[in-house]
């Protein structure tokens, strides 16, 4: 019986062969992403390992190490990617072996990587080795205030939105959702109170300040609980991950500008392993249901603020929570695209585009009739 299986070899990159494998990177990531590549940084990589298909290169793995924060040597896989035309040969795996032999031999103690919540096409890569999602209870267990965030530093953890710290060994206890949850809602609260502060000073008096923060509250509150609920009638064992760094965008957003991002987290099935397409049907549908919800309240808030005409302190409250409601619509669900690909949008947009595109001209006529004044 004649073999047709490709001959496949796992290899050390070669000096030469550095635009190769940039040009298998930008093949394998969007095109937003192709900021984070360039020949220098593939050629100053501490280790690039590639898989060499009959004499042609069709995927790569980047990795370095580090010192851990209290000793220790720790390992991060950078990059992963596999060439399209590559894809279904298993070279992710073969990839993956190899590493965590030369993180072995480097004498690491620790390996981690980062992977976007819903990209399980990497993530079950890491969660077959032993890997899974470190909460930031664990971080702070294992490496300690601040060192977790000397960790977060050397493995890039550091600004992004609904990406997760993975590491081997695996998280040792379980955690809290419900505690993740109350911490994400309390840090949105305190930065748009900064961004108050900052924006109005502390003499702006306490009625104006906290009306913003409360309406994240309530938006998030709500957009949060009903997936939830959702998620149960779908029959999807569903719990709800804090995006801890994404505070730190928010964080930074306040400071400089004096606007904030509402980082809302978002809810994973339970296991560390699984298949977002498996799961894309239920998950679209517990997305639209959290995207309608800020939709539907900024409606409600449009008509009672155009036909009543609040005065005084509830119209300023009716007006703020219009614009929350408004702004939080479009960047959780207008906006299917890198860097908030972990929003609602994003699991419209890969559900059922028709669905996306009819949510998306709600949000923005109510966009044209907001600026319009109508």
């Amino acid at each position: 019986m004649e073999n047709n299986q490709p001959t496949i070899q796992i290899r050390k990159m070669q000096t030469g062969e550095e635009k190769i494998v940039l040009r298998i990177m930008r093949r394998a990531f969007p095109l937003f992403m192709h900021l984070f590549f360039s020949k220098a940084m593939v050629k100053s990589a501490e280790q690039v390992l590639v898989a060499d298909v009959e004499g042609n290169l069709k995927a790569g793995i980047v990795m370095k190490t580090f010192a851990l924060p209290g000793g220790g040597k720790g390992g991060l896989v950078e990059w992963i990617f596999t060439d399209p035309s590559g894809r279904g040969l298993g070279l992710g795996a073969r990839l993956m072996n190899a590493s965590m032999a030369w993180f072995d031999q480097a004498g690491c103690d620790q390996i981690f990587a980062i992977i976007e919540g819903f990209n399980t096409n990497s993530s079950n890569l890491f969660a077959r080795r032993g890997f899974s999602i470190l909460s930031f209870q664990e971080q702070i267990k294992r490496f300690g205030f601040p060192g977790f965030f000397r960790v977060w530093w050397q493995t890039f953890h550091v600004i992004d939105l609904g990406h997760f710290l993975w590491g081997k060994p695996a998280q040792s206890g379980a955690d809290s959702p419900g505690m993740q949850m109350v911490s994400a809602l309390l840090l949105n609260m305190i930065i748009a109170l900064l961004a108050g502060v900052r924006n109005w000073g502390i003499d702006a008096g306490w009625a104006t300040l906290l009306a913003l923060p409360l309406w994240l509250l309530i938006l998030l509150g709500i957009r949060n609980g009903l997936m939830k609920l959702s998620g149960s009638l779908l029959g999807l064992k569903l719990r709800y991950r804090l995006w801890e760094t994404g505070f730190v965008i928010s964080f930074l957003m306040m400071l400089l500008g004096g606007v904030i991002i509402p980082i809302p987290g978002s809810y994973y099935p339970e296991e560390d392993e699984w298949h977002y397409h498996q799961r894309k049907p239920q998950l679209g549908k517990t997305a639209l249901v959290g995207s309608l919800s800020a939709v539907l309240i900024s409606y409600l808030l449009y008509l009672l603020v155009r036909f009543l005409e609040p005065a005084g302190l509830p119209g300023y409250f009716l007006s703020t929570g219009l614009g929350a409601a408004f702004a939080f619509s479009v960047i959780d669900t207008l906006l299917p695209i890198f860097p908030v690909v972990s929003y609602n949008g994003q699991r419209l947009w890969d559900w059922n585009r028709w669905v996306w595109g009819i949510v998306a001209i709600l949000v923005i006529t109510q966009g044209v009739m907001l600026f319009a004044g109508v």
